[in-house]
């Protein structure tokens, strides 16, 4: 770079073409595309097949990033790109960054690292990475991990998002934790898998944890655990298939806890597929599917409402009833099939097949 090549007006010379293009791009306050238009050629997962002119490093991104806005610009422009191949480490650890991040449609060489970082959005839409590491991230706006591709684990403990984040359509192959995180807005996992342990645990959202279509496997072993989970809104599973445990103990839920044509199925050694001890919510439905089977634990907890599905309740389930209390039981409007006083016993009756102690007189108060 010759003296009269500043960063807000050239690029550095021994910059790559693409990053080059890259650093005009992001001056000009447009995104680097780099895809070829053909759907299978740009497809994220063959990205280690692709050419050098899709290369862009990640010592480079984070130059931009750690620079700030473009002085020549008053508005702070993102940096946007689409369709890359980052190579190298993209290493945030504890930096500020005053512009949000997007990079999407891309795929990551190594793990990128967020620890400590205060990000003002970061996006990562359709992206293939090793895994992310981001303990104790905060995003003043929004995260968004859509229809992306995670080969290990997605570590994101004691993050804070004061927008919301959404992980919709994103498969995560080993384990997901986002345990005592904060959300300032909801929390969308709709379509979301993950093929470890998926842990909340001690997690705070203000809006609504959205799980309808999610797949959670971890057959034998806690698939969902999420025990002292607060979330203001609803907690929506409309759809969701858990192999392995559930555990929501002392879940508090400010809306409805919906549980409703949930797939429950493959528990531990322990037979417990569905913990609910000690939670509460003013509403609470609960209709696993044919298919599930294991014991459900509703052990003190209390909803103002609940709705069950005593007549499809699968054969295979039991539940543990002892301290559990409601305001009012209740069924859907849409159900053409009612239970009778003699469905409803033989109900309560399967406590007796999911806990040592026998009969508990609560239910029946």
């Amino acid at each position: 770079m010759t003296e009269h090549q500043t960063p807000d007006l050239l690029p550095p010379a021994m910059w790559t073409a693409p990053e080059q293009a890259l650093w005009q791009a992001h001056h000009a306050g447009r995104p680097l595309d780099l895809r070829t238009g053909d759907p299978a050629r740009d497809d994220p997962a063959a990205g280690s097949d692709w050419p050098e002119e899709r290369f862009l490093r990640a010592e480079v991104l984070a130059e931009l990033l750690l620079a700030g806005p473009p002085k020549s610009g008053a508005v702070a422009r993102p940096l946007r790109v689409i369709g890359a191949r980052i190579t190298g480490k993209l290493d945030l650890s504890a930096a500020r960054i005053d512009i949000p991040l997007s990079v999407k449609s891309s795929c990551f060489d190594q793990t990128p690292t967020f620890d400590h970082a205060d990000l003002v959005a970061l996006d990562l839409d359709g992206c293939h990475l090793p895994g992310i590491e981001a303990e104790a991230l905060r995003v003043s706006t929004w995260l968004g991990i859509r229809g992306g591709r995670v080969g290990g684990d997605l570590w994101m403990f004691n993050a804070r998002i004061d927008g919301t984040a959404d992980l919709g359509d994103t498969t995560v192959g080993g384990d997901f934790t986002l345990g005592s995180s904060v959300m300032g807005g909801g929390l969308r996992l709709t379509g979301f898998a993950c093929g470890g342990e998926a842990r909340l645990r001690s997690c705070r959202i203000s809006g609504d944890l959205d799980l309808a279509g999610a797949a959670l496997s971890n057959p034998g072993a806690t698939a969902l655990s999420a025990s002292g989970l607060t979330v203001d809104g609803s907690f929506l599973a409309h759809g969701l298939t858990v192999r392995g445990e559930a555990n929501l103990t002392g879940a508090r839920i400010g809306g409805t806890l919906a549980l409703v044509d949930v797939t429950l199925r493959e528990p531990p050694s322990t037979g417990w597929v569905l913990l609910l001890i000690e939670a509460q919510a003013p509403m609470a439905r609960l209709r696993p599917t044919a298919g599930s089977r294991g014991r459900v634990s509703l052990r003190d907890a209390h909803f103002g409402r609940f709705v069950d599905d005593v007549v499809g309740w699968p054969e295979a389930m039991s539940a543990e009833l002892d301290g559990f209390t409601y305001e009012r039981l209740t069924h859907r409007t849409s159900d053409t099939v009612r239970p009778d006083v003699t469905q409803r016993l033989t109900w309560l009756a399967r406590q007796t097949d999911a806990t040592s102690a026998g009969f508990s007189p609560a239910p029946y108060e």
